[in-house]
């Protein structure tokens, strides 16, 4: 058996490689032809099992595939197994992004910078920067609101608390509302 490869080229051009017949290559005790014929029958090799547990995942899988007639393209049917189409994601996200807006078009959790803390009526969690007005004084602005405010139709305009943490300076605040004026901040630490 060579060691090279050769190449035979016919008069045209057309290159040729010579081939050797599995049954005289030598492999242990036996020949080639005869070891891969044995490997191809052994059903104990590791191969043939992996093979063989891919091969039941694949017809379980298939025999166990959503029913296309099961999956629902609303948001109302309570039918248990069924699925929920793709399409109602959408759906789903825009719900969603509706709730989490407020009254002034904001996030929720979003900033509210340049706003006044004195008109700021919608209960949530809230950035707060420099350019926010009536935050605690001898802060910069810097913080994180938490405004709970509720409205009460006996009482002109509503009741509420504040808190105001100032990144800055490690400190607490809280004011309180009722009616249209807040109390002074006062702080908590």
């Amino acid at each position: 058996m060579s060691i090279n490869n050769v190449e035979i080229q016919d008069s045209n051009g057309n290159v040729y490689y010579p081939h050797t017949d599995s049954s005289v290559v030598k492999f242990g005790n036996s020949d080639v032809g005869t070891a891969l014929s044995e490997k191809a029958n052994d059903t104990d090799s590791a191969r043939t099992t992996t093979s063989k547990t891919v091969t039941g995942a694949i017809n379980e899988l298939n025999s166990n595939k959503i029913n296309k007639t099961s999956i629902v393209n609303n948001l109302t049917a309570t039918v248990a197994g069924s699925v929920l189409d793709a399409t109602q994601g959408k759906v789903i996200s825009d719900l969603i992004t509706g709730c989490m807006k407020n009254g002034y078009g904001v996030d929720y959790g979003n900033n509210i910078f340049g706003n006044d803390l004195n008109t700021w009526n919608i209960s949530g969690v809230y950035q707060c920067n420099s350019s926010t007005t009536n935050v605690p004084s001898g802060t910069d602005g810097w913080g994180t609101l938490a405004n709970l405010i509720t409205y009460n139709s006996s009482i002109s305009g509503s009741t509420g608390v504040q808190f105001f943490y100032a990144w800055n300076y490690a400190q607490i605040y809280i004011r309180y509302k009722r009616g249209t004026t807040f109390s002074t901040w006062k702080s908590l630490l």
